[in-house]
């Protein structure tokens, strides 16, 4: 498989991830989330931070209406994260009371090859 193959077979994979972990962000499905996402977030906080957060950024705008990825970008460094294998992934949404959004999802790649 060449370089670019790879690099778009990552980036599906992350992208379906993400999707996977905003459908059970709209279910309501917090502990979920947090058992779903990377390691490095659920040593930063607990799944009842993590819940207590996400009620708080996402009461405000209702139930969600529409998501589409708007934008996707490979990054080795973030601010704040140790050197990894990150995709910044934008996502153009809508909810019942907000109706454009933009949703950003961090992808991070725990381990493996």
């Amino acid at each position: 498989m060449s370089a670019g193959a790879a690099e778009m077979t990552e980036r599906n994979d992350a992208v379906a991830a993400a999707q996977e972990w905003l459908a059970l962000l709209d279910a309501g499905e917090y502990q979920a989330c947090w058992e779903r996402a990377a390691a490095l977030m659920r040593g930063a906080v607990s799944p009842d931070q993590l819940a207590g957060a996400l009620r708080s950024a996402l009461a405000p705008m209702g139930a969600p209406a529409s998501r589409s990825l708007d934008g996707a970008d490979y990054h080795e460094t973030l601010p704040g994260a140790p050197d990894g294998r990150y995709w910044v992934l934008r996502f153009a949404a809508s909810y019942a009371r907000k109706q454009a959004a933009v949703e950003t999802v961090t992808a991070a790649w725990d381990g493996g090859a």
